[in-house]
């Protein structure tokens, strides 16, 4: 009787230790889920002048702050090359915060994934009256970057 359960226990560590090997990391399932977020066309989408105005200003900054990873924006990761995928911008809405944590009139970098995420809502100028209706100014559209 000892010695079965010694073998149980013998084989139910091994296949632990196999299911820990074979089973993807967190780092791998969070960057799986986007891509097939984004293969399944769930984050929004932008208009051309939108994403090109867009692709302009985070490539800006950038470049002025010095960055020297690559730089990819609303573009898969490339799970082969887990090592340097470079820096990641994501445009989301209320359909994507459940997993992104990017809720509206938001932007949030997720150091784990090494993205950022912004909320389309900063990019849309009839969307920032919501923000300070009481400051009784208006923002104009050519007041916004986009």
């Amino acid at each position: 009787m000892n010695r079965w359960i010694k073998i149980l226990f013998i084989v139910i560590i091994a296949v632990l230790l196999t299911w820990l090997y074979v089973s993807p990391g967190a780092y791998q399932q969070r960057i799986r889920e986007i891509n097939l977020l984004l293969s399944q066309k769930r984050f929004p989408a932008l208009s051309m002048s939108q994403q090109r105005d867009f692709d302009s200003i985070i490539n800006t900054i950038a470049t002025v702050s010095g960055l020297k990873q690559k730089v990819f924006i609303n573009q898969p990761f490339d799970v082969a090359d887990a090592a340097d995928n470079g820096l990641h911008f994501f445009i989301t809405d209320h359909q994507t915060s459940s997993f992104t944590n990017c809720q509206q009139g938001n932007a949030v970098y997720d150091a784990a994934i090494k993205a950022v995420f912004i909320d389309i809502s900063l990019l849309r100028s009839s969307d920032w009256m919501s923000y300070a209706p009481q400051v009784g100014f208006e923002i104009l559209e050519e007041d916004m970057p986009f």
